[in-house]
């Protein structure tokens, strides 16, 4: 069970790093790179419980949750009135305004 929590703590590591490499204080809101970074420490700390402080490991799993839902709720604006744009499939209509808009400029975007 050790080896899981290890993977999982370096995954979260790896994704907040990703994340917090695009970011910046002039294109990202405080919040949101704040919980990034706290979800990112929140996965060292399950590493740490996982290997050289098992007596953390309750207290490790408390933190994730709350980093967690500090991410959650830092993004809940994107939300707000519908799913973000790039995590929606593009619907049939789509499909069709884009082929028109082809047929109409001559092939050209």
């Amino acid at each position: 069970m050790d080896w899981i929590n290890i993977l999982l703590g370096a995954g979260i590591i790896w994704t907040c790093l990703c994340r917090i490499k695009r970011m910046s204080a002039a294109s990202t809101l405080a919040t949101v790179r704040y919980s990034v970074s706290l979800l990112a420490a929140a996965g060292l700390v399950l590493i740490l419980s996982a290997t050289v402080r098992p007596h953390w490991h309750d207290a490790a799993l408390t933190f994730l949750a709350l980093a967690m839902l500090c991410v959650q709720a830092s993004t809940s604006r994107l939300w707000r009135d519908r799913v973000p744009e790039s995590f929606s499939r593009p619907t049939p209509l789509d499909a069709i305004d884009s082929d028109w808009m082809t047929h109409v400029s001559g092939g050209k975007r």
